[in-house]
């Protein structure tokens, strides 16, 4: 028992120095940090949980000589608070990995946290993933426009599409790049990004991996939004009112869906793509002064080889979405108004969720709620939200295809739930808490909270390897992912951390070390200014898959002091041809970039002001650095690691 006398110390700090964790704990420091945002917010059993899991970690520690493979803290937890756990859920917490590298006290930790590893993937000082129009902050809660406004994130594996101030941006897990400086509501799948030009009326931009621009897809008409893109083929909507018709390119030609003699009708919006299913809504609709005035509005579905109407009814059936297996979309009614003119009204109105099963042909209804909004469908899994901004309440919820399940039974009083998007089983929504969004994740199993801080997190996707939002940072609009996807263990495997100093006798250069070599650089070289953390790696070869980084000494003429770091083959040409350098030996181990798990891949720049010395640079700054804010050019990636 000697070896629990030193209980660990328990300390309140803001969740910004957690890694914007609701819980941490820090071996090295042996203390326990709740943050100051979950205190505040009053909630018992959420702090309760949240202390059990770092005290889970403490015991870890104590136990164990090397970190439990996965989230112990977490397993703790639920089996001290009686908590059921499926062979799903422990599935997860064998295989999750929940270090991350933060500064405390002015030092390095590495500590195991309660919470999400959040990466931050643009910085600059425009708004990324909001309309540059709109203000997401001027109205609190009640802003929440996310047709015309937010929303204009999206996500596919790993990859990352958004629109901004500055046109359309992708960012493939190395570095984001800009697709196109005009353009709005881009869409991703697999490796093709779509967007149209908005009033510019230029059509629809197609750009597809590895292709050195985009191309404007084939039309009779110009202009075009709203594209949905599924395997490199597109639909969208040409036009407004009685003159609107839907476009599919099926990767060689363009067709009109809608001029087919089965659904010719005045207005057809709202198309949506997943392989062989293509689904819009068209009806009689036209404007009376600026309101919409709407007679009836019918569901039709080209399945590949002929358009199907799926309804034929007296109401307003809008935002259809397909999967493989079924499709889904909304039902609402309308109010005659004092002239006999009908005008849509989804407060007040008949609604509900409709689904129709592919394969047996048949029609469910799912909920009879009003207003339905934000729809989505994957699988045979369903999401939406309930209720509007403006009601007392909004939830989220989700049918897996038998039960609907309420989402938002973990709210407290004043929350809102809103924006849910889906993949597979996987959730993500938006919840307002009384003081600032946060981002929410349901697993298939449990709901957990992935941001937590005292700002704006909004307009989240969700793939099976991602949850990317836009969060506010004070300044502006900036794009920040977390990995949900399988842990591969190789994070398990980079166990050091290494700090970044700057020579300030040769402005941008820079080298990376270790703990024991920092110390001795803080005490006998003042010119070398630490910078901070840089990112985490292996100093022996554990595993196969880990690549060494050999550090070379540039002894040139007022290059003296930067070093060089470069792979196996770069060193075998460097040995051969370049003696100005000087081998120093392997300085650490890191991953190919872009093997996954969760790991950052980083990029390396060489100085335009002086050449032969190196910077590595993770997501967010290498956006900044192409962005032309330092004289770095980019070479490519150079690693993947713990960062």
């Amino acid at each position: 028992m000697g070896q629990f006398l030193s209980l660990p110390t328990l300390r309140f700090v803001p969740a910004a120095q957690i890694n914007d964790a609701q819980g941490a704990f820090a071996a090295s420091a042996n203390t326990l940090y709740l943050s100051e945002e979950l205190l505040a917010q009053g909630n018992v059993f959420t702090l309760t949980q949240v202390f059990l899991e770092e005290y889970g970690h403490y015991l870890d520690s104590q136990l164990n000589h090397e970190d439990t493979p996965g989230d112990e803290g977490e397993y703790f937890a639920a089996v001290v608070m009686g908590q059921p756990l499926s062979d799903l859920d422990i599935l997860r917490l064998q295989s999750e990995n929940d270090w991350a590298m933060v500064t405390l006290d002015g030092q390095p930790t590495v500590i195991e946290q309660s919470g999400f590893n959040i990466v931050q993937i643009t910085n600059n000082n425009f708004d990324d993933g909001v309309n540059s129009l709109f203000d997401p902050l001027a109205s609190g809660r009640y802003s929440n426009d996310t047709d015309n406004n937010g929303d204009k994130l999206k996500v596919s594996g790993n990859k990352i599409t958004w629109e901004s101030d500055h046109g359309i941006y992708l960012f493939d897990s190395f570095i984001p790049r800009s697709l196109d400086f005009y353009g709005g509501n881009p869409q991703i799948n697999g490796d093709s990004v779509v967007w149209d030009h908005g009033y510019l009326g230029n059509g629809i931009s197609l750009y597809k991996t590895g292709w050195h621009t985009p191309q404007l897809l084939p039309s009779h008409y110009v202009g075009g939004n709203n594209p949905q893109v599924y395997d490199g083929k597109v639909v969208w909507q040409n036009g407004q009112g009685e003159d609107a018709h839907i476009f599919f390119y099926d990767g060689l030609t363009t067709i009109a869906l809608s001029d087919l003699p089965e659904s010719r009708s005045f207005f057809n919006h709202s198309p949506r793509i997943y392989g062989s299913n293509i689904v819009w809504s068209s009806g009689n609709w036209y404007w009376l002064g600026d309101n919409p005035q709407i007679h009836h509005a019918q569901i039709y579905w080209y399945n590949g080889e002929r358009t199907v109407q799926l309804t034929n009814s007296p109401f307003f059936n809008s935002s259809p979405v397909a999967s493989e297996q079924i499709i889904a979309w909304t039902t609402l009614s309308y109010n005659e108004l004092g002239w006999g003119i009908s005008s849509f009204d989804e407060n007040n109105g008949f609604s509900g969720v409709h689904i129709y099963d592919i394969n047996t042909s048949q029609t469910t209804q799912i909920s009879s709620a009003s207003p339905i909004r934000d729809l989505q469908v994957s699988g045979r899994n369903t999401v939406w939200q309930e209720g509007s901004n403006e009601d007392v309440a909004t939830t989220i919820m989700f049918y897996d295809g038998t039960t609907v399940i309420n989402l938002s039974n973990t709210k407290l009083g004043g929350e809102f739930d809103s924006n849910p998007k889906l993949f597979g089983n996987k959730v993500v929504w938006e919840r307002w808490d009384g003081i600032d969004y946060e981002i929410m994740y349901y697993d298939g199993n449990s709901t957990r909270q992935v941001t937590n801080n005292n700002r704006d997190d909004r307009y989240p996707q969700v793939s099976d390897e991602i949850v990317a939002w836009t969060g506010y940072d004070g300044n502006d609009w900036e794009i920040y992912q977390t990995y949900i996807g399988p842990d591969n263990g190789l994070r398990d495997k980079l166990t050091t951390t290494l700090i970044r100093f700057q020579n300030t006798d040769r402005p941008g250069t820079y080298l990376y070390v270790g703990e024991q070599e920092a110390v001795s650089i803080r005490q006998n070289y003042r010119n070398f200014v630490e910078e901070g953390l840089a990112f985490q790696v292996a100093t022996s070869q554990t595993d196969p898959l880990l690549q060494p980084l050999y550090r070379f000494r540039n002894t040139s003429p007022g290059r003296e002091g930067t070093y060089l770091f470069s792979g196996t083959e770069e060193a075998v040409s460097i040995r051969q041809n370049y003696p100005n350098f000087v081998e120093e030996g392997i300085a650490f181990y890191t991953y190919f970039g872009g093997v996954g798990g969760g790991m950052t891949n980083f990029n390396r720049f060489q100085n335009n002001e002086l050449s032969g010395t190196y910077l590595f640079a993770g997501p967010a700054e290498s956006a900044s650095i192409v962005a032309g804010h330092y004289p770095f050019a980019y070479e490519g990636p150079a690693f993947a690691a713990g960062g």
